[in-house]
């Protein structure tokens, strides 16, 4: 028997993670960033963050 189980999103994602969510290339990313469209990021550091609740919300909105 096969049983495959999905672990959740973490609470913080990784531009590869959100590029991969959206089906997206982690460049989008960072074009949007640029240009201040995509989902609300947070640095910590020279390290990008995007909180799963926001990416969720901005993919549902008209923004998306």
């Amino acid at each position: 028997m096969n049983t495959t189980t999905q672990q959740p999103l973490p609470e913080f994602l990784t531009q590869d993670d959100v590029a991969a969510l959206l089906k997206v290339s982690p460049r989008t990313l960072e074009h949007w960033r640029l240009r201040k469209k995509g989902p609300q990021y947070a640095k910590l550091g020279k390290h990008v963050r995007y909180r799963r609740s926001a990416v969720l919300a901005w993919f549902e909105s008209d923004n998306a």
